[in-house]
């Protein structure tokens, strides 16, 4: 019952994936979606047991993900079947260069639904900072040249409908 010591992880595996401005499925079975406004850092080469001093290194940039869910009350459980369905992780529409963001903990983030600001933050509200993150990830697991690292989405996100049409915007 109480926060967790070390990250809470799910996987986005590649039936999630989908690209910019592609329609997001709706479960037959779900009235409403939950927008997951993150910021997804790309790898730039494979990183294992990496200090998070040097975490940065290995970033080869940054880009705007998704993170669509089910709504669902636990935050400290994998939410497999809310978090994996088919089409569940927009991604782009570019990556922005390591070095043109000075700092990623400090970025802005809006989405917009239907054209109206819903959810506004910034990732300096992360539990772990970017280079924390990596390094506390790769303590026990690789992170490969060009897989995408989410580093999480502001609390209480904000829920979309059928035809409604989501924007997610992040400083940089």
């Amino acid at each position: 019952k109480q926060p967790p010591k070390a990250p809470v992880l799910y996987i986005k595996p590649i039936n999630t994936i989908i690209g910019f401005q592609k329609p997001i499925p709706l479960p037959s079975d779900v009235s409403t979606l939950q927008v997951g406004a993150a910021l997804g850092v790309v790898i730039g080469k494979n990183a294992t047991n990496v200090s998070e001093k040097n975490a940065l290194e290995y970033v080869a940039g940054y880009t705007i993900v998704n993170d669509v869910s089910v709504p669902h009350d636990s935050v400290y459980r994998p939410a497999i079947s809310q978090k994996s369905r088919d089409g569940f992780c927009p991604v782009g529409p570019w990556v922005i260069e390591r070095d043109a963001i000075a700092d990623p903990n400090q970025l802005s983030i809006q989405v917009f639904i239907n054209g109206e600001l819903k959810q506004q933050n910034t990732t300096a509200n992360l539990i772990r900072p970017v280079s924390q993150l990596i390094s506390e990830i790769t303590s026990f697991m690789t992170l490969y040249e060009g897989e995408i690292l989410l580093v999480g989405v502001p609390e209480n996100p904000p829920l979309a409908k059928e035809g409604d049409l989501v924007g997610i915007e992040i400083e940089g």
